[in-house]
């Protein structure tokens, strides 16, 4: 196939020299008039038939079965369900089970009508996701809310200890897999597709522990077309940013169906939703969705942006760490590789370009990540 030719031609995956690092062979190099050498993560070579398995194998960790002696239920009262042969605990505050999950525990109740939350996590539990000393955790709890659902997966042998952490938020279910395996990022990111899926979830967001909540802005820029400083920009009520972020896949959806451009500036105002503009509200129209996935970038990643450049980013980069993700999009059988500790999300992205389907970086918005010192 001609390089130019393929859905993958401009997605792009810089490799870091410090992390997440891979053999040499899966990396390429390119010479930029802007940049200058950089080095990119080759997602389409190792996708090939004869190269995935070698790749996946090169990443497999080495490490021992999780012990499950720590594994504790004193003071946490905990549920078991099954979802296809893969049995999985929840634990927390029993309102919160109760009012989200349906008799039979395979349905959310009213789930058309809910915003379903996923973090995962693994050995945070003190943390509680803090960030400049606010805990995410509180700061997902908005007055009036009563349509976010908000679900944590961490490891069995931890559920214990995140259920003790977070016991005075009644809002949060805690999910753990049934198994003494070796837990992986792509792991739990596939144990919550399973979950979704089972619980016939059409959207939900999927974020990482480290999302500063607190700390989202919007793009802004000088008049001489540079970016402005993050550090005077004001922060973004999070629940708002949800709002916005599900109203650009929706409108997106929309104008793909209509042979619109989906690239339209976002100084339309129409792009800042509220929450009523959803994906299900068209979930009676006959055309497939194509937009799979809508990332928020963290701050460093928009370094060399000017105002001229895409604010909505389509098939060039893997979202990561706040992702909504439109399940009604996404094949069926599709899903991330649970074997692999990294790069989960670029194999995931790239697999769902190639099946034809829309991945996002909306860049109006951006949160500082949690390694920039301000």
């Amino acid at each position: 196939m001609d390089p130019e030719s393929s859905p993958l031609c401009n997605f792009r995956c810089q490799q870091s020299d410090n992390n997440y690092k891979v053999d040499k062979k899966w990396i390429f190099t390119e010479e930029t008039d802007q940049y200058g050498s950089r080095q990119f993560f080759d997602v389409e070579r190792v996708l090939q038939p004869a190269n995935y398995e070698e790749f996946v194998r090169s990443l497999e960790p080495e490490c021992q079965p999780a012990t499950l002696n720590d594994y504790v239920t004193r003071q946490v009262k905990t549920l078991d369900i099954t979802v296809e042969k893969e049995k999985f605990v929840c634990a927390g505050r029993l309102s919160a089970i109760d009012n989200s999950l349906g008799p039979d525990k395979t349905r959310l109740v009213d789930d058309e009508n809910k915003r379903v939350l996923f973090v995962p996590s693994k050995a945070r539990a003190k943390a509680v996701f803090k960030y400049s000393d606010i805990p995410v955790a509180q700061n997902l709890t908005w007055k009036g809310d009563e349509k976010t659902i908000r679900i944590l997966l961490v490891p069995l042998q931890e559920i214990s200890e995140y259920a003790t952490q977070l016991g005075g938020h009644r809002d949060w279910l805690i999910v753990s897999p049934k198994t003494d395996q070796h837990q992986s990022i792509g792991h739990a990111r596939a144990c919550i597709l399973k979950l979704a899926r089972s619980w016939h979830l059409r959207k939900l967001w999927m974020m990482d522990d480290s999302v500063p909540t607190t700390a989202v802005k919007r793009t802004g820029f000088y008049s001489s077309g540079e970016r402005a400083d993050h550090r005077r920009e004001r922060p973004l009520p999070f629940d708002e940013v949800l709002c916005e972020v599900e109203g650009v896949a929706h409108r997106m959806d929309n104008d793909c169906d209509s042979g619109g451009t989906a690239t339209r500036s976002t100084d339309d105002t129409s792009y800042r939703s509220s929450a009523a503009a959803s994906i299900d509200a068209d979930a009676s129209d006959a055309h497939e969705p194509l937009v799979a996935l809508v990332g928020v970038p963290y701050t460093r990643s928009l370094n060399y942006m000017s105002k001229d450049d895409e604010q909505i980013q389509i098939n060039h980069r893997s979202p990561t760490t706040l992702v909504f993700v439109n399940l009604a999009a996404i094949p069926p059988k599709l899903t991330y590789d649970s074997r692999l500790p990294y790069k989960e999300d670029i194999i995931f992205s790239a697999k769902l370009i190639l099946a034809g389907k829309k991945v996002v970086i909306y860049r109006n918005l951006h949160f500082i990540d949690w390694k920039v010192k301000e």
